[in-house]
């Protein structure tokens, strides 16, 4: 394209807000926003390249629509530079089939909590600190591998719904709970609680 028509090209998405026609950068995690239509292209751009991963750490907001585009990736999907979810974008996620790293997360409504718990894929949500019982609950109910890594305390209700939970479960960072708390986790099997349960507990 000469430069005449690359500046032409430009001004007709500057003055249209037309940011779609541009197109997506090769390494996805310099993406910082997505239309529906630019991550259902994208979603096909990557499975057309058969990769297994899909990194979108530079996403900081997620509506719904576009969640909804993103979970026909059926691969490994990094969504780790969200710090909130919406309910709707949770709901979306929850169709999601493999791998999900939301990391960034750092705290969790209940109906989110609610949603993603119906995740079928493991489940990374290593930035929240902290739990309440109805979330713990909610979360418990996630069938597959459960990652809560930057929890530090937990209360005696939020431990026992965890306990119940039938995946994976890793807790590395926990450090403040009762004695009744801690009974309650050391009878869970696949938990890695490095603080509080015997790491053979964490291989069974």
């Amino acid at each position: 394209m000469r430069y005449a028509e690359w500046v032409v090209a430009v001004l007709v998405v500057a003055t249209t807000g037309c940011s779609e026609l541009l197109p997506l950068p090769k390494e996805t995690y310099r993406i910082k926003s997505l239309s529906v239509k630019q991550a259902q292209a994208l979603v096909e751009r990557t499975l057309a390249e058969h990769n297994a991963h899909l990194y979108l750490g530079g996403l900081t907001t997620l509506p719904g629509e576009v969640a909804e585009a993103l979970v026909m990736y059926r691969h490994v999907l990094f969504l780790d530079g969200l710090t909130t979810l919406s309910g709707d974008a949770a709901q979306a996620l929850a169709k999601h089939r493999d791998s999900l790293y939301l990391n960034g997360i750092t705290t969790l409504s209940d109906n989110a909590a609610e949603a993603l718990a119906k995740h079928e894929g493991n489940l990374y949500l290593d930035g929240i600190t902290a739990l309440s019982d109805n979330v713990a609950e909610a979360l418990a109910k996630h069938r597959d591998s459960l990652s809560l890594n930057g929890i530090t305390t937990l209360s005696d209700n939020a431990a026992e719904a965890l306990a119940k939970h039938e995946g994976e479960l890793s807790l590395i960072r926990l450090r403040t709970i009762s004695d009744k708390a801690a009974e309650a986790l050391r009878k869970k099997e696949r938990i890695f609680c490095p603080t509080f349960v015997p790491y053979e507990k964490f291989k069974r």
